[in-house]
């Protein structure tokens, strides 16, 4: 873990098919990565993996992957993630203040979004959440300021504390 944290001189890399987890912080604050070719197998990107990585702003996830870490991507430079059916989980704070992430789409499949997962994601202005959720922690998309649409499953009890249901216009 922690591999390659805040070497600046990395711009590319490609993880070897072998490696079903990247570990805490493994390529944390490394700010000029922009292009990751993660493995077909991968199940889990860990805490911090990729935080910081500021000129990153685009990542292919695998159809295996079934965890996304806390703070995975938080504070990164992704315009867009699509996010594919076999992901169970996003941990707290997974895309945590991604000021330029304007597009997140999910697949059926997710079931849980962690505590302030898309939280502080100025950019992002549509949500629509697969009916497979079953969890979403607070505030998960609080103060998504470009915020105007969001579509969650209506047995969602704590929707007032995942996002500011006043300043959009709820899909149901």
């Amino acid at each position: 873990t922690a591999a390659f944290f805040r070497k600046m001189n990395i711009v590319s890399i490609t993880i070897p098919d072998t490696v079903k987890k990247i570990g805490i912080s493994s390529f944390g604050a490394c700010e000029n990565l922009e292009q990751v070719h993660l493995p077909e197998y991968l199940e889990e990107i860990a805490q911090n993996a990729f935080d910081s990585c500021k000129k990153m702003t685009k990542i292919d996830l695998p159809n295996s992957l079934k965890i996304i870490g806390s703070g995975a991507f938080s504070y990164s430079g992704l315009i867009e993630v699509h996010i594919p059916a076999s992901v169970e989980r996003i941990e707290r704070d997974a895309f945590y203040l991604c000021g330029s992430l304007k597009k997140a789409t999910f697949e059926e499949g997710l079931k849980e979004i962690g505590e302030g997962a898309f939280s502080f994601c100025s950019s992002l202005d549509n949500i629509d959440l697969p009916e497979s959720i079953e969890r979403i922690g607070d505030h998960a998309f609080t103060d998504c300021a470009s915020l105007k649409h969001f579509k969650a499953n209506s047995e969602i009890e704590n929707l007032p504390r995942v996002v500011n249901l006043s300043k959009l216009e709820q899909k149901s």
